[in-house]
C-alpha cells in the first residue's frame, strides 16, 4: 500500500499536521496513488483517525523510532529538524521540507536551503509553497517533480511522473 508520512520530531508544528489533511493535500496524495496518511504529531494536536474517500489518516505523538514509518512510506513530509532530513535522507525517501515560520532565529530556513542547493530536497512553508522550486507564478504551491534527488544525486524514481503533484497550497 503506497503511503505518505509527516513528521514534526518532538517539536508542535499543528499548522503542518492541518495543512496535511487538507482536502488539497489529501485530494494530491490520492492523485499520487497513496492510500494512507501517517501523521507523528509530536507535542501539537494529535488529529482523530479519519479517512478521505481514498486516503486513510492515522496519527500519533512519538515512538521509539520511526525507522518502521520512514521504511515503509513512498514520500516524506517532515518539519526542517536536521535529525529528521538525515535520517529520511539516509533511507534515500523521497522529502519535502517544510519550515516552521514561528520559530525565532530560523536555523530551519538556512538548513532547507542548504539541502536543497545540494540537490537533496524541495521546501516551502505551510503559507507560500514551493521556494525555487515553483515557476514563476505558481508560488503558492508545491509542485513535486524529478527535481527531487536523494542524497546521492540521483533521481528519485517515485517522483518521475511529469505531472508531479500538489501538496500544500495556500488558501
Amino acid at each position: 500500500m503506497q503511503s505518505a508520512f509527516v513528521t514534526v520530531g518532538t517539536t508542535s508544528f499543528d499548522e503542518l499536521i492541518a495543512t496535511a489533511r487538507s482536502p488539497p493535500a489529501l485530494q494530491a496524495l490520492q492523485s499520487r496513488g497513496d492510500q494512507k496518511l501517517v501523521l507523528q504529531a509530536g507535542r501539537g494536536s494529535l488529529p482523530q483517525p479519519s479517512s478521505s474517500p481514498a486516503v486513510a489518516v492515522e496519527a500519533f505523538r512519538f515512538k521509539d523510532s520511526l525507522a518502521e514509518e520512514l521504511q515503509s512510506a513512498d514520500l516524506v513530509v517532515s518539519h526542517a529538524g536536521a535529525g529528521s532530513c538525515l535520517e529520511t535522507l539516509e533511507k534515500g525517501k523521497p522529502l519535502i521540507v517544510v519550515i516552521n515560520d514561528k520559530l525565532m532565529n530560523n536555523h530551519q530556513l538556512e538548513l532547507a536551503k542548504q539541502l536543497h542547493r545540494d540537490g537533496c530536497v524541495l521546501y516551502c512553508n505551510c503559507k507560500y509553497g514551493a521556494a525555487g522550486a515553483v515557476p514563476a507564478g505558481q508560488e503558492h504551491s508545491v509542485h513535486v517533480t524529478a527535481q527531487l534527488r536523494t542524497r546521492q544525486g540521483n533521481l528519485h524514481p517515485s517522483l518521475s511522473s511529469p505531472s508531479g503533484y500538489n501538496i500544500f497550497q495556500s488558501e
